[in-house]
C-alpha cells in the first residue's frame, strides 16, 4: 500500500537528504529509487523551487505543526510537473525526519490555466461591449462591474465589490423622483428575466443623471441553481432627447400646417373688413363722431393681422428662400431694432472672420428680434444682453442632432428673471407663454424656422440668474454675392425689372379667389381713379389680358 499508493511518500533529514522514498515518488522523479535515496532532494526541484523546499523544511522542523508549498520538479527527462509538497515534523530515535506527501498537481494547473483563460475572455468581452454590466451574489453584493458600469454610475470595481447594488446603483422613477426598484432583487426573487422601468433614471455618484433601458437575469450553476444576478443597462439620454426632438418638429409641422390655414382664411376676412373700414372713413368728412370710432376698429384689425402674419410665418417656417449674408450685419441690425427705447444695452462678442451662412434673411431677422425681445422682457428693470458668434464644427461624438460640418452658433444671454425647469421642457411648443400678454408664438416660430434651415436651437437657464438661447446655422458653401442697385424707375418683382406704373394706367386687372377681397380691391381701385377688372384664375387673366391688348384698351 506504501509503495502503490497515488501520492509520492518521502521521509526527508533536517538536511533535506531523501532517507526514504515509496514507489509513486520515484515514478514521479522518473528514477530507480537508488538513485534518489540518501541524494540530496533539492537537484530534483527547478531553480525558483529550491529556496521554496529549504524555507518549507525549516519551517516544518521549527512549528512543528503541518506545513504544505507549491513547487515545481524537475524529471529525469527534463519535464516540469508542478506538485503539492505537505510535510510534518517526526521525531524518530532522537532524530528529526520530515514526513512529506507530495501530489502532481497538473490537472489542478490546468484547470486554473483555463478558468484564468474564461475570465480573461470575459473580462475583454465586458470591456468591449458598450452596455454597463453589474453581477451580483444571492444576497444583492456586486461581485462585477465592468468599465462602462463603472463610467455611468461613478463607482470603481474595486470600490463597488462587496457592496450593496443599491449603494452603487441608485435609480429613481424619471416622472416622480422616487426611488426605484432594485431589478437585481426582483430577478432573485421571481427567479426570471425581468426589464427595467421605462422611466428609469440612473443618480451617479456626482449626482448626474441618465435614463436607462434594458434588463436583469438571474445566474446559474451547472445544476441550474441560482447563485446570482446580473444587470445589463444601457444609457439612453441621448437617443430620448433625439427622439423628443423628432416628436416637437412633427408637432410643429401639423400645427403649423393648420396654422396656415387658419391664418390665410383669417386674413382674407381681415382685409375684407379693414378696407371695409378704411372705405366707410374716407367716405366720411373728418369732423364726423363715426371717423374716431372707424380708426379705432381699423388700428384694432391691423393687430389682428400683426397675430395672422405670426401665424403665417410659423406655417412658412418651412420654405426659406436661403443666400449666403454676414451675420454680423443681421445680428447687429435685428438687435438696433428689437431694443429700440428699452432699458437694456447690448454687448458684443462676435469673433472675427465669421462664416456667412445659408439663411433667409428676413426669417433669421425676425428669430434675432424675438430672442432679443424675450431677453429684453425677463429684464424689466433693464440689464446686459449678451450676443456672441463664433465658428464651430460638428464633429463626430458632439451632443447635437445635426449633420457634421462647419456652422456659426449664436448666443443671446441674459441675467434676468430665469424659466423653471418645468417650463423650460414647453418653451418651444407653440401657444405656450409664461406672460398675460404673450400670444406663445415667438419662441415656437424661431424653433420652426432654425430647424427648417437645418440648423438647431438650444435653450439653458435657472431661475434668477438668466437664460441663454443658443443657435446652430449652417455655414454657407459660398462667398456672398452682391446685391444689384436699381433704377428708380425700376421695381423687381420675382427677378425680371419691370417698368414702373405710370400715372396715365388706368386700367387694372386683379386676380384674387376670394371674392369678398377681389370685390373690395375693385373699390378701392375706383376711389383711387382707377377701372378695375376681376378674375378667378390664371387663365383667366391671360385671356382678359389679351382681350384688352388687342382692342387697344
Amino acid at each position: 500500500l506504501y509503495d502503490f499508493a497515488p501520492v509520492g511518500y518521502f521521509t526527508f533529514d533536517v538536511s533535506g537528504v531523501v532517507v526514504d522514498v515509496n514507489f509513486a515518488g520515484t515514478e514521479m522523479l522518473q528514477r530507480p529509487k537508488q538513485y534518489v535515496i540518501d541524494k540530496p532532494m533539492l537537484v530534483h526541484f527547478d531553480t525558483i523551487s529550491r529556496p521554496l523546499f529549504f524555507n518549507h523544511l525549516d519551517r516544518v522542523f521549527q512549528t512543528k505543526t503541518r506545513q504544505s508549498c507549491e513547487l515545481t520538479l524537475r524529471n529525469s527527462y527534463g519535464d516540469h510537473i508542478p506538485v503539492r509538497l505537505e510535510s510534518i515534523a517526526a521525531d524518530e530515535d532522537d532524530q528529526l525526519f520530515c514526513r512529506s506527501v507530495m501530489t502532481d498537481i497538473t490537472p489542478l494547473k490546468e484547470a486554473e490555466a483555463a478558468l484564468a483563460e474564461e475570465k480573461e475572455r470575459l473580462t475583454v468581452t465586458l470591456r468591449s461591449i458598450g452596455d454597463g454590466v453589474i453581477a451580483t451574489d444571492t444576497a444583492g453584493y456586486i461581485t462585477l462591474m465592468n468599465e462602462v458600469a463603472e463610467l455611468l454610475t461613478g463607482w470603481s470595481q474595486r470600490e463597488a465589490l462587496r457592496q450593496p447594488l443599491p449603494d452603487i446603483f441608485n435609480v429613481i422613477n424619471e416622472i416622480t423622483g422616487e426611488p426605484g426598484e432594485n431589478p437585481v432583487e426582483k430577478v432573485l426573487v421571481t427567479g426570471r428575466r425581468v426589464a427595467v422601468s421605462n422611466h428609469t433614471v440612473l443618480v451617479a455618484r456626482d449626482g448626474t443623471k441618465r435614463i436607462l433601458t434594458d434588463s436583469g437575469a438571474p445566474i446559474r450553476d451547472t445544476a441550474d441553481n441560482i447563485i446570482g444576478a446580473v444587470l445589463v443597462f444601457r444609457d439612453i439620454t441621448d437617443q430620448r432627447e433625439i427622439e423628443a426632438e423628432l416628436q416637437k418638429a412633427q408637432k410643429l409641422e401639423s400645427v403649423g400646417v393648420l396654422a396656415g390655414g387658419i391664418a390665410h382664411d383669417f386674413n382674407n376676412i381681415l382685409t375684407a373688413i379693414l378696407g371695409n373700414i378704411t372705405l366707410a372713413r374716407l367716405a366720411l368728412p373728418p369732423n364726423e363722431k363715426a371717423v374716431e370710432r372707424l380708426e379705432k376698429a381699423e388700428t384694432a384689425t391691423l393687430n389682428a393681422r400683426h397675430l395672422t402674419q405670426q401665424l403665417l410665418t410659423f406655417a412658412k417656417g418651412g420654405n426659406p428662400v436661403k443666400e449666403a449674408a454676414s451675420i454680423p450685419e443681421l445680428i447687429k441690425a435685428s438687435v438696433d431694432f428689437a431694443i429700440s427705447g428699452s432699458k437694456v444695452r447690448p454687448e458684443y462678442h462676435l469673433n472675427g472672420n465669421l462664416w456667412p451662412v445659408e439663411v433667409d434673411q428676413g426669417q433669421i431677422n425676425q428669430v434675432i428680434h424675438n430672442l432679443i425681445i424675450n431677453a429684453d422682457q425677463a429684464m424689466p428693470h433693464g440689464g446686459t444682453i449678451t450676443i456672441k458668434a463664433k465658428n464651430i464644427q460638428i464633429v463626430e461624438g458632439d451632443n447635437l442632432p445635426l449633420p457634421l460640418g462647419d456652422y456659426v452658433s449664436v448666443t443671446v444671454q441674459d441675467s434676468g428673471v430665469g424659466i423653471s425647469k418645468e417650463n423650460l421642457l414647453k418653451i418651444f411648443d407653440p401657444y405656450f407663454s409664461t406672460k398675460e400678454t404673450g400670444n406663445g408664438l415667438g419662441l415656437a416660430i424661431c424653433y420652426s424656422i432654425i430647424e427648417k434651415h437645418g440648423g438647431h436651437i438650444t435653450v439653458e437657464s435657472e431661475l434668477d440668474l438668466g437664460t441663454t438661447f443658443t443657435i446652430y446655422l449652417p455655414a454657407a458653401t459660398h462667398t456672398l454675392a452682391l446685391t444689384p442697385t436699381l433704377d428708380s424707375s425700376q421695381a423687381v418683382v420675382n427677378g425680371p425689372v419691370l417698368e414702373a406704373v405710370t400715372s396715365q394706367t388706368r386700367q387694372v386687372l386683379v386676380m384674387e379667389d376670394e371674392e369678398m377681397v377681389a370685390t373690395l380691391l375693385i373699390e378701392i381701385l375706383h376711389y383711387l381713379g382707377y377701372q378695375g377688372s376681376w378674375v378667378s384664375t390664371g387663365e383667366s387673366a391671360i385671356s382678359l389680358y389679351k382681350e384688352t391688348y388687342q382692342a387697344g384698351q
